[in-house]
Parts: C-alpha cells; sequence; structure tokens
C-alpha cells in the first residue's frame, strides 16, 4: 500500500513539474508577443534614383522625408517603420523605428536602425513584401497605412530602383502581388499619376483609401508629416477615411505653402467596383453609338487632359462632363456620361489642386489619343482590362487619326524616286507615295535626289480624314 501512495505522490510531482513548466512557456510566449498599435505606419522611401539628390542643395528627398517624420516620432499607439534606400546610402538599405528627433543635420537619420539589409533592389516586388511582413510581425496594429514613395508611372507601376535593380518600375500586378494577403486601411502614393481608375480598381481589395496625385508630385518634401502624423499622434482613433482626407489636405497645404504644383485626391476603394462597370459601360455605348460623331468624342477628351501625360491619360469626371455638353451624341450616351462623372464623385471623397480653374475630377484613365501612344499588350495585363476599356480604345484610336489627321500624295513630275520631306523632316519615302497619319492644318514639302537641284519648299494643307494629291515639278 505504502508502494502505491509512494508512486502516487511520484506521478503527481511528475505532473505538477510539467504543468508548471507548459504554463511557464506560455507566459513566457506571450510576454515575448510585441505590444498591439492602434496605427502603425509603414514608409517604403525607395530614393536609389539620381533624382533623390537633384534639388538645390544636392541632400536626399527621401531623407528629408523621414526628417520630417521625426519631427513627430512614434507614440504608443502610432508607431512608424521606414525601409530607406538612397543614392546618398549608395544603395545601402536600412529599416528605422522613427523616433522624435528635431533639428538633424543634412542626410542624417537618428532614429534607431532596425536591421540593415545591405543593397537591395527596390524595385523588387518581394523587398516591399518582405519590408511589410517585418512591420507587421514587429508592430502589429489594428491600422496600416502604407506609404509608397518613389517614382509613379500610373498604371504601369512604382518604385523605380536604378542602383540596385534594372531601371525598370515594380509593374502595377507586381505590385498588388506583393500586397497580397494584407489590408490596409491607406494607401499613400507620394509618387507622380498614380491616382488613376486603373490603380485603384488594382489595389481595391488591398486596402480602404487611396491617396494619391493625378500628375506630378513634387519631391520638395511635401508629405506633410509634421501636420498630419502629428494630428494622428493626438487622436489615434481617428477613422480611416478623415484621416485619408487630413492627409490629402495637409500634403495640398504643403505644396501650396512651397509654391509647388498639386494635384491630391483621396478614393474609397469600395466604390471602385461601381465606378469601374460604369465607365465599362459608358465605353462600350461609345463604341457602338457614337455613329458620325467621333468628333465630338475626340473633342471632349481633348480638353480633359491637364497633366503632363495629357497625351495617354485624361481626367474622368471631366471627360464626362465634357461628353454631357456635346451636341450631336446621343442622351443614352450623355445619360452613361453622367452616371459616371456621379460614380467619380461619390468615389472620390476629396480632391485639392492648386489650379482649382481646371476641374480636376481626383482620377484619371488610361485614355491615349493616337495608336502609337497605345500599348495594348501590357495594359491588358492589369486588373482593370476586364472592364474592357481597351476595347474603346481600339476604336477610339482609330477615331482620333480619322478625325484629327489626314493623307497627302506627293507626286513629282518628270523625275521620280525623290525623297520626300514634310516639314523639314525625312518621311524615308520617295515619289510617287502617300504619307498618311499628318495633323491637319498647313504644312511644307521639299523634294531631293542625288544628282537634282531641291525642289521647294512648297506649301501644302492637310484636310482631317481626307487624302490631298500635289504634283510638283522636280527633275528639270
Amino acid at each position: 500500500m505504502a508502494s502505491k501512495t509512494k508512486v502516487f505522490w511520484i506521478l503527481l510531482m511528475a505532473s505538477a513539474i510539467l504543468l508548471s513548466a507548459g504554463c511557464s512557456d506560455k507566459k513566457k510566449s506571450t510576454e515575448s508577443e510585441p505590444p498591439k498599435q492602434t496605427w502603425t505606419i509603414l514608409g517604403y522611401f525607395d530614393g536609389n534614383t539620381p533624382q533623390d539628390t537633384m534639388g538645390a542643395d544636392t541632400c536626399s528627398y527621401v531623407i528629408k522625408d523621414v526628417q520630417e517624420a521625426e519631427q513627430v516620432g512614434s507614440t504608443e499607439e502610432v508607431q512608424t517603420v521606414v525601409m530607406l534606400g538612397s543614392s546618398k546610402t549608395y544603395g545601402d538599405c536600412n529599416y528605422y523605428h522613427i523616433e522624435k528627433h528635431l533639428n538633424e543635420l543634412p542626410d542624417s537619420i537618428s532614429s534607431e536602425v532596425l536591421d540593415s539589409l545591405g543593397r537591395k533592389d527596390m524595385s523588387d516586388p518581394q523587398t516591399l513584401r518582405d519590408f511589410i511582413q517585418y512591420g507587421v510581425d514587429h508592430y502589429p496594429a489594428d491600422h496600416y497605412l502604407l506609404i509608397l514613395n518613389d517614382h509613379g508611372g500610373g498604371w504601369k507601376g512604382a518604385c523605380l530602383d536604378q542602383v540596385n535593380g534594372d531601371s525598370a518600375m515594380m509593374s502595377l500586378p507586381e505590385l498588388s502581388s506583393a500586397l497580397l494577403g494584407y489590408s490596409f486601411d491607406i494607401i499613400l502614393f507620394n509618387a507622380p499619376s498614380m491616382s488613376m481608375l486603373e490603380v485603384a480598381y488594382q489595389l481595391k481589395n488591398r486596402a480602404d483609401y487611396l491617396v494619391a496625385s493625378q500628375y506630378s508630385l513634387s519631391m520638395n518634401n511635401i508629405l506633410g508629416f509634421p501636420t498630419w502624423l502629428q494630428d494622428l499622434t493626438d487622436n489615434p482613433n481617428v477613422s480611416a477615411s478623415s484621416l485619408a482626407q487630413s492627409i490629402a489636405t495637409a500634403i495640398h497645404s504643403a505644396a501650396v505653402n512651397k509654391g509647388v504644383r498639386v494635384s491630391i485626391s483621396a478614393t474609397d476603394l469600395s466604390d471602385v467596383d461601381v465606378l469601374t462597370s460604369k465607365a465599362a459601360d459608358l465605353g462600350s455605348l461609345l463604341v457602338v453609338d457614337t455613329g458620325d460623331n467621333w468628333g465630338e468624342v475626340v473633342d471632349a477628351r481633348q480638353t480633359s487632359s491637364h497633366t503632363e501625360l495629357g497625351y495617354v491619360n485624361a481626367d474622368l469626371k471631366k471627360f464626362c462632363e465634357n461628353i454631357q455638353d456635346s451636341t450631336n451624341l446621343s442622351s443614352i450616351i450623355k445619360d452613361a456620361a453622367g452616371v459616371v462623372q456621379s460614380a467619380v464623385e461619390d468615389a472620390v471623397i476629396r480632391t485639392l489642386s492648386s489650379e482649382p480653374e481646371r476641374g480636376y475630377g481626383g482620377l484619371c484613365i488610361y485614355f491615349p489619343r493616337e495608336p502609337v501612344y497605345f500599348d495594348s499588350t501590357e495594359y491588358v495585363q492589369v486588373d482593370f482590362a476586364d472592364a474592357n476599356w481597351h476595347t474603346f480604345l481600339s476604336s477610339f484610336t482609330q477615331a482620333y487619326l480619322q478625325t484629327t489627321t489626314g493623307s497627302l500624295l506627293i507626286r513629282s513630275h518628270p523625275v521620280k524616286g525623290a525623297s520626300i520631306y514634310l516639314d523639314l523632316e525625312d518621311t524615308g519615302l520617295v515619289t510617287d507615295a502617300t504619307i498618311n497619319g499628318i495633323p491637319d492644318g498647313d504644312h511644307t514639302i521639299m523634294l531631293f535626289k542625288t544628282g537634282y537641284y531641291p525642289a521647294g519648299p512648297y506649301a501644302v494643307q492637310v484636310h482631317a480624314g481626307e487624302t490631298r494629291e500635289y504634283t510638283f515639278p522636280f527633275g528639270y
């Protein structure tokens, strides 16, 4: 009996030891987990380009952006983590925990270095994904804001690395893939031309709000950190919608105060599906119902471009307004344009510009004027291609040529085979030949051939949609 009792106590003590060890391990694991914040801001600051040091003082723009964030720093509820690479760091990249440091020296960052990575290609989507994972693991939060600070090319992508990369941007599908599995309250692009419907559609399942510019966004340190980041640390329970609008306002104010051009918008990505559907409907109607009135569509498009990329992008709201003001387009088309305009207004919750007279609507759309600018092969790779907008663009670009350009049939007599120069440029053609795609208006023709005197310049006129014939004396 005593033997059994002894065995019982031995087993009981062993169980207690194991249980105690298990509890100890569990407690240790819990204590090692980082505390959860209200907001974590992840800044992907890619300054690995020559433009990063093109300011008057040759200091790094992205380092200046970090220094502006350091004017506020992190708090218990709002943590800011930045990955930065710059030509000033010779392409070496670090993770920083942004702390409050005032009066930094040029190109200096006093905040804690969390990890030194060496040379990393910041145009590589895996580099971005690794940084996001690091931030989520070490600074878990209820809300996340991602800042992509670099070059942008609209639907073609963002994040150019000319130090460690191959001078190609991270494509929009690659960017979307890098963000797969993460959910951001806000994505902020400090990069040109990223406030596009194509970008919003690609990222609609990656974030709730998009803050971006319709055209160039100055590298003159206009991220507005001292304003909106301070407001966020003072009130970390602010809604994502209010914060997105506050960021747009702060960027606009910073740009205006520095005298630089700006157009910044905040878009609710939950409205993008509806907007995309309505834009697709409008494109389909324009293809089947425009008839002989493509000239009015061309005019509507021509006066809706106010960006540096105006030859390929157009303000979607302005285009729809112009369609509604047209003379001969059907009421069905005009009504569809009105629906798209309303959908833009619903999706864009704030849009601010230093040129309000131009009436920016907040979102551009890919809208090349001529076939030479229509990159159909690459465009169909983005998710927005599912909306079939590229089918409308195929019809439009051909209509543009027919309504804005004409042709010339140039003959020479009695000698043929003379090289044809149009407006002092060699066409590569010899008489007799037809030159297509010439802008409507007045032009000059000259003829050259070895062994003969040049002829011209001759004044010619081009009429859109027509082929005009000219015969010039040559070889006498």
